[in-house]
């Protein structure tokens, strides 16, 4: 087997917070694009608003759980793929 250049997987050396901040990007794009807002999400996604706002705050530390993608993945039509955060190669970075 040939030896890739790689690093492991999509985000390997970021932190958490990164990673975190990212995947909120990811879902204010999406958000954008449909005309939501946090709330407008959380009604539609049928979870908590003061859930919502905390998870998608960029200062917090509350965390998206499996369910919550599941949910609003739902809501918005698409399929959970499609909320992950962007990798580098996605956005055309080197």
């Amino acid at each position: 087997m040939p030896d890739l250049d790689s690093e492991g997987y999509e985000f390997f050396g970021l932190k958490d917070a990164q990673i975190r901040g990212m995947q909120i990007e990811r879902l204010e794009f999406l958000m954008a694009n449909l005309a939501w807002s946090k709330k407008t999400l959380a009604n539609k996604a049928n979870l908590p608003t003061s859930s919502v706002y905390a998870k998608l705050d960029r200062e917090g530390t509350s965390q998206l759980t499996m369910l919550d993608m599941c949910a609003i993945a739902k809501a918005m039509d698409i399929s959970v793929v499609q909320l992950l955060p962007l990798t580098a190669a996605e956005r055309g970075w080197r």
